[in-house]
């Protein structure tokens, strides 16, 4: 079972973030010894969101279990619509405990809630009319609460997501190429498909969020990219290889893995793919950019209202509530 995290002190919200109160000297040498000493924790931060739709927005960190003074990778993760974090925290964690344990490189893994009430497909982005704020509370919300006071360089950030949030994934991505070193995609779609108005029908706004129309930015990245080979919905089916195709004409990526695997449209094809995202963002992590870090650090120092905590339960129970049945065509997105 996963060791829980029981204190809901604000610096325990700290301790999760990949940043650390260590010198440079001492996160280079503790990330020699990096190897993991048992199964990883979850715990959940209420992030203050950057708009009122959603005051707040619930983040899943799974933290793997590795000696104090570790600065550690984050992959931010994305969920699909309809979805929540702790479905795909549940999913995840008992295939990232086992890839750690054989020698992957440990990484921590934070899963956002992207959901909204005005517009509920929000795409993880920005509705025009700002009511929905999904891009900005990622990013100017959570990362800091995850991270602390110091940013990650972009080499130690990966962006991923499943269903909408492999579309999430891939627009965040190429929009924001100074933040995310590689990006993972799981039967995502590189179009828009704005079912909720959150582009409000602008042509302009809608070609910033087309990763099609942005491959260019993908410049020096790397991409992974999963369909399952039984993937029946039109929206969904062939992009992976379409896009990659795109990718390719580039001629600008740095790394692209394109993986069509059997699976069905859920979040349990996001665990069978775990394994495979460990080892690809093995190859990609950044190891040599330490910078020393300030006696106090965590989302205390970042957030503009206090980043609250609480345990969860171990991830193999969390979420029980929000897992979907086993979805018809276009269940999740």
């Amino acid at each position: 079972m996963h060791r829980l995290l029981t204190t809901t002190a604000i610096r325990a919200a700290a301790c999760l973030a990949a940043t650390t109160c260590a010198s440079l000297t001492a996160a280079a040498s503790a990330h020699a010894g990096s190897a993991v000493t048992g199964p990883g924790s979850v715990t959940v931060l209420h992030v203050p969101s950057a708009d009122s739709d959603l005051p707040v927005r619930d983040v899943y960190v799974y933290r793997p279990a590795v000696p104090k003074g570790v600065v550690l990778p984050v992959l931010y993760m994305l969920h699909g619509y309809p979805g929540h974090p702790p479905a795909l925290a549940r999913w995840m964690a008992p295939r990232l405990d086992e890839a750690f344990k054989h020698g992957a490189k440990p990484f921590i893994v934070a899963i956002a809630d992207g959901n909204g009430r005005a517009h509920p497909d929000t795409e993880w982005a920005d509705s025009v009319n700002r009511r929905t704020l999904v891009e900005s509370s990622l990013l100017a919300k959570v990362l800091p609460a995850v991270e602390g006071r110091e940013p990650l360089p972009t080499g130690m950030r990966a962006i991923g997501g499943f269903s909408m949030g492999g579309y999430g994934a891939a627009n965040l991505g190429l929009r924001h190429p100074d933040r995310f070193g590689q990006i993972v995609a799981i039967s995502g779609y590189y179009h828009t498909d704005d079912r909720s108005g959150m582009f409000g029908g602008r042509p302009s706004v809608i070609a910033a969020n087309t990763p099609n129309a942005m491959v260019r930015a993908a410049a020096g990245k790397r991409i992974q990219l999963f369909e399952s080979t039984g993937e029946s919905d039109p929206l969904i089916r062939h992009q992976a290889s379409d896009f990659a195709r795109r990718l390719r004409a580039c001629h600008c990526v740095a790394a692209l893995d394109v993986r069509l695997v059997r699976g069905d449209h859920n979040v349990d094809f996001v665990g069978a793919s775990t394994p495979a995202i460990v080892r690809f963002l093995d190859g990609g992590w950044s190891t040599g950019q330490w910078r020393p870090r300030p006696a106090a650090t965590g989302p205390e120092h970042s957030a503009s209202k206090p980043v609250r905590t609480k345990h969860a339960r171990s991830p193999h129970h969390v979420g029980s509530a929000h897992r979907h049945p086993s979805p018809a065509r276009r269940w999740f997105r």
